[in-house]
């Protein structure tokens, strides 16, 4: 290429470098501050942002430059690029199967807050050494059923809850519904009797209201278990104080609505981590503030809530505060709890009630590497004060309300956590089935 030709390729990278660096000063000076969520944006991942798309457009300068004179050579780079991407997507799906698999994820709802996606058999990942595989059904449950199958069962039997309920960190058929579904079963000596998971991860008694007027009328349940979990309290306050924030045509959560990742393949999974690293989608994420203002924050963990004369930013303020300061936290998701029941007694369906410990509840020798330790300690001062409130409440309930923590205390079974999570391992999601299994037929 002759001088001529390359001038306008030369004055346009002197030109992207002055942008660079103009937009390095701009950073520095500390003007991006206010286009963040939190009012303070990362110096050093914006730099390094803007060196790397400085290079990318370095490197399309070069090849624009060149493609007159070396076309055929990069043609030739594309297709052998192209075919040892294809070679090597089969050859990892050969290798390790589940890597063809999409990553489990969740996806934000207007009207539930959040859903698994439907229809997809899914990698949870690696859980305490064992990988574990979800599967949904065209509503997003984690259960073999259909709606259709599930109605041509003639006792039919749906559990609502959170992840306890989902059997978080388990393989599939070992949630305590399934366990459920196969002592009833048993003990009936007949197959007709179907148990569905309608557990959601971090739901509580709020959305699983709207979900069971939404999605679960359509499975006509005989008898609703909610397996009610410490955290659902703190859950029910934040998502409602959510409604006001997120709210808009769409529903109560629309401004958390968008679209789902993408699921490609082997080596889309595999070079997730450098897709998705900060430097990279800085830019994005700033055009989307400037287009459509500061985006809404869903992450989970966030939370602050006025307990008494102190704010507290987790969901375990229940184990620290007597009942008479955390009542009115008790009372909201007793409301949607009664609510539930209602909608229950419309389809002449009986709803049932069980409150379940965490561990510390019962053995402190579980779960020693709890990850959520820094939440909460053994021994709180109002650790039972759950227990305290619900069975004041199952002396008014017009539906049963039952606490597992008696089993629990009188139970030499361990472990029935895992070592670093306090979720029910595969024996506790037995013993809990168990338990539930006495209730619903001695009462």
């Amino acid at each position: 290429m002759s001088e001529q030709a390359r001038r306008p390729y030369l004055k346009l990278g002197i030109l992207i470098s002055v942008i660079a660096a103009g937009l390095a000063g701009v950073v520095q000076s500390g003007a991006l501050d206010q286009l963040s969520n939190d009012g303070s944006a990362n110096q050093r991942t914006a730099l390094i942002s803007i060196v790397v798309y400085w290079c990318f457009s370095m490197l399309a300068l070069i090849v624009l430059s060149k493609i007159r004179s070396h076309w055929k050579q990069m043609l030739l780079g594309i297709f052998a690029t192209t075919l040892c991407i294809v070679v090597a997507e089969f050859a990892l799906r050969f290798l390790n199967p589940r890597l063809a698999l999409p990553k489990y994820r969740i996806v934000y709802h207007a009207d539930l807050h959040h859903v698994s996606p439907a229809d997809e058999h899914m990698d949870f990942g690696y859980f305490h050494d064992k990988r574990v595989d979800v599967i949904t059904n065209e509503d997003g449950f984690r259960t073999k059923y259909s709606v259709e199958e599930f109605n041509e069962i003639e006792q039919r039997i749906v559990c609502i809850g959170d992840s306890f309920t989902f059997g978080f960190g388990n393989q599939e058929g070992r949630g305590y519904p399934d366990y459920l579904e196969h002592l009833l079963r048993e003990e009936a000596g007949s197959d007709d009797i179907a148990v569905l998971n309608a557990g959601v991860i971090s739901y509580s008694p709020i959305l699983e209201l709207t979900l069971l007027r939404r999605d679960l009328l359509k499975y006509n349940p005989q008898t609703v278990v909610l397996m009610l979990d410490a955290n659902d309290i703190g859950d029910d306050y934040w998502y409602d104080r959510d409604i006001e924030r997120l709210k808009d045509a769409r529903g109560p959560y629309g401004k958390l609505v968008r679209p789902d990742t993408l699921q490609l393949g082997a080596i889309w999974r595999l070079t997730s981590s450098i897709r998705n690293h900060e430097a990279l989608v800085a830019p994005f994420k700033l055009m989307s503030r400037l287009m459509f203002g500061k985006s809404e924050n869903p992450h989970y963990y966030q939370f602050e809530a006025k307990v008494g004369n102190i704010t507290e930013t987790n969901r375990f303020f229940i184990f620290r505060h007597p009942l008479e300061v955390t009542r009115p936290f008790f009372d909201h998701s007793w409301s949607y709890i009664k609510q539930i029941a209602d909608e229950c007694k419309k389809i002449d369906a009986r709803f049932v009630l069980v409150v379940p410990p965490r561990f510390q509840h019962w053995n402190t020798e579980e779960c020693k590497n709890n990850w959520e330790g820094y939440k909460y300690k053994l021994g709180e001062p109002h650790e039972l004060a759950m227990f305290e409130y619900f069975d004041e409440k199952k002396l008014e309930a017009e539906f049963e309300v039952f606490s597992l923590l008696p089993q629990f205390q009188a139970t030499d079974r361990f472990p029935l956590v895992y070592p670093g999570d306090p979720h029910w391992n595969e024996e506790g999601n037995r013993f809990v089935a168990e338990h539930v299994a006495r209730l619903l037929q001695d009462n």
